[in-house]
């Protein structure tokens, strides 16, 4: 088991991610932090982010098939469903060996979570919802009045 050190993005840490049917993170590295997954034989990616999307600089997609444990700064438990994009973490990490499908590879998994300084993850309200409609039908000109 390995630590790392970095910023968490895009964290399904202790729900499923619909797409892959894992939990899974992104973490940003620096270079040196990137040097001890490759030196793992584990690939480092550099984000190419699409117009208002956090650019994520150097960075790996860590998977794990069960809920990590997720804590504060004081090792405190924590919702991890409150993680945001932007959190800064130390991730307890493991490289793993796969085959799949005729293809072959390492990856890295993931156990525990630790929040160092928290982005707290916001889904917005109903309120904005209200405000944002409200604007629209006016636009439209579908407005009550």
């Amino acid at each position: 088991m390995s630590v790392a050190t970095g910023t968490i993005y895009w964290a399904c840490i202790q729900h499923v991610n619909a797409m892959s049917g894992k939990y899974e993170l992104d973490l940003s590295l620096t270079k040196d932090e990137a040097k001890a997954f490759k030196d793992e034989g584990i690939e480092v990616k550099k984000d190419s982010p699409k117009e208002g999307q956090p650019d994520k600089g150097l960075f790996v997609k860590m998977k794990s098939n069960y809920p990590a444990k997720v804590v504060d700064s004081s090792k405190s438990p924590i919702d991890g469903k409150t993680v945001g994009n932007g959190s800064k973490v130390k991730v307890v990490w493991n490289p793993y060996d796969w085959n799949f499908k005729g293809k072959k590879g390492t990856s890295a998994g993931f156990t525990v979570v630790q929040i160092l300084d928290l982005v707290e993850y916001n889904v917005g309200s109903l309120d904005e919802l209200d405000d944002d409609t409200a604007t629209l039908n006016d636009e439209l000109g579908l407005s009550d009045e």
